[in-house]
């Protein structure tokens, strides 16, 4: 009897955590789903449950950047997408990793900060501040992760590299 009680006691948080885990997943795949069919006003707000309510999981700093960036792709809407980008910043000062918490599960796996800075990156570029835009690149290429499938570092690099070249040859 006391061990089926210790068993249970150590199995069923488990089991908790895992049920958990996946219905975060399962809400943020829904999210996707809702954006690849054109409604990035409910997806955009789907994403935005997924960060609050799971904004203790890297899934959920993922949606909260999700929401960000169709503020940013979608709106248009430079300021306020600069202004998401830097809160997620101000909400995670310390490197966040996101790893594929399944194999069909095709969303950005890596720093979280560095999608953070790309698009800040991004917006300094729309927004003509060319300077800004290198030293976001820049500390991407300078912090990231080296792992060459980044697709977010392989960018920045090749961002900068570019820049490298026009300021070489103009």
């Amino acid at each position: 009897m006391l061990a089926a009680v210790v068993i249970g006691g150590v199995l069923c948080p488990a089991w908790l955590t895992l049920r958990r885990h996946t219905r975060a997943l399962a809400a943020f795949n829904s999210a996707v789903a809702t954006y690849m069919m054109y409604d990035v006003g409910k997806a955009r707000q789907m994403f935005s449950d997924v960060a609050r309510d799971y904004e203790d999981l890297s899934i959920g700093a993922l949606a909260d950047l999700k929401a960000a960036f169709l503020v940013y792709d979608e709106q248009k809407d430079l300021d306020e997408a600069e202004r998401l980008f830097k809160r997620f910043l101000e909400d995670h000062p310390e490197t966040l990793l996101h790893l594929p918490e399944t194999p069909e599960n095709f969303e950005y796996h890596g720093e979280l900060q560095l999608v953070a800075w790309y698009f800040l990156g991004q917006i300094a570029e729309d927004h003509g501040h060319a300077e800004d835009a290198n030293r976001w690149f820049r500390r991407i290429t300078d912090a990231g992760s080296r792992n060459p499938a980044n697709y977010i570092v392989s960018e920045a690099r090749a961002i900068v590299a570019r820049k490298q070249r026009a300021e070489k040859h103009p």
